[in-house]
């Protein structure tokens, strides 16, 4: 059929995404919990990412954490492993990486 012709047009940025430097509201992370992946690791790799999450709220300018979660299971883990962090727990499938 005939190509139809998409007029572009100029529209002013609606929303900025600061630079890894610029204070952030959240910071958006998924609990690591792939025993496929980690295999034995996995215990060690929930730990350092609890303490890059306490980094992030101990700096300066601290910031919420938006955690990924498989599901409620996985919440209640990373929850108990996070206690007294700002923290928001989202049931989002992802793969780790």
């Amino acid at each position: 059929g005939p190509r139809r012709r998409i007029a572009a047009k100029a529209r002013p940025m609606t929303m900025k995404q600061p630079a890894e430097w610029e204070q952030h509201e959240s910071v958006w992370v998924a609990w690591p919990l792939h025993e496929d992946l980690w295999q034995e690791f996995l215990p060690a790799v929930q730990a350092e990412f609890v303490a890059m999450c306490r980094a992030i709220q101990q700096g300066p300018q601290p910031e919420r954490l938006q955690v990924l979660v498989l599901d409620a299971a996985y919440e209640r883990d990373a929850r108990h492993a996070l206690d007294g962090l700002d923290a928001r727990f989202h049931h989002i499938g992802f793969g780790d990486i």
